[in-house]
């Protein structure tokens, strides 16, 4: 009867993680999808300020009686590839940021399959050893 009961605690135990870590790597995708959805709004950010920050230079240039051309444009234009670098690296650690968070949730997902597998195994071992030790009392005439 011992491990009738063993094999059912072996299986709770197994779809116990198994439903955790379901939930884990559920959550985990929800966290990839929201780290790239703020990396989004985080390159629109910087874009934005980008173009405010080159309008700027441009009117002090063009104030200072300046025409936009030669090393005044030099410089925006340095302005402009540096402000969009900075917007493309924010879109791009939140895209790497969530690839990570994705590849964790795919193992966690695969860690609950696992145990639930090795919970399993264990108890047809379990049922197993209680069919044997039934037939061992038969044969002993008990």
């Amino acid at each position: 009867m011992g491990n009738v009961l063993q094999a059912g605690g072996q299986m709770v135990s197994g779809l116990a993680q198994f439903g955790a870590s379901r939930a884990r790597a559920k959550a985990m995708r929800a966290q990839a999808r929201e780290t790239r959805r703020l990396g989004e709004v985080e390159y629109r950010r910087i874009a934005e300020e980008g173009r405010r920050q080159l309008a700027t230079a441009t009117a002090r240039a063009a104030a200072g009686g300046f025409t936009v051309g030669g090393s005044a444009l030099s410089v925006i234009a340095d302005l402009a590839r540096e402000n969009d670098a900075n917007a493309r690296g924010a879109r791009w650690g939140a895209a790497r940021e969530a690839m990570g968070l994705r590849n964790t949730a795919r193992q966690v997902k695969a860690q609950g399959s696992a145990a639930l597998l090795s919970s399993s195994l264990q108890a047809g071992g379990s049922l197993m050893q209680a069919a044997d030790n039934r037939k061992a009392a038969a044969a002993a005439g008990g």
